[in-house]
């Protein structure tokens, strides 16, 4: 189960936390990064997500 740490719109940390799945509060906010792969061809690593993962 994740759980995540709550921040609020100018990205600071609140001392909540929430569920994955959870249904966010007004103004509550979770960070998120991406991650792009590139190899020196210019080539970008692209992996699926496992069928079975919930979410």
């Amino acid at each position: 189960m994740e759980v995540w740490d709550i921040y609020d719109k100018d990205r600071q940390v609140t001392g909540k936390q929430m569920y994955r799945g959870d249904i966010f509060e007004q103004g509550a906010y979770h960070l998120v990064i991406h991650v792009c792969l590139f190899n020196p061809l210019g080539e970008i690593l692209i992996k699926q997500r496992q069928p079975d993962k919930q979410g």
